[in-house]
């Protein structure tokens, strides 16, 4: 593996953790506006990790 896509990876593996943690935040959170906030980052992080595998997908077919 290059080094361009193991920094790609790392990077994949990071947005996966940061999406787990909201998820399991999500999950014991008391607090509503929390839950919103959780909610709102989840949604950045998927945006996130899409992106990240669209570019993992344009490296692999060059």
């Amino acid at each position: 593996m290059d080094e361009k896509s193991e920094k790609l990876r790392i990077r994949i593996s990071n947005s996966v953790d940061m999406l787990m943690g909201c998820k399991n935040r999500m999950c014991i959170t008391d607090d509503s506006n929390e839950l919103v906030l959780l909610y709102e980052g989840a949604l950045r992080h998927i945006k996130h990790l899409y992106m990240l595998n669209l570019e993992r997908l344009q490296i692999k077919d060059e």
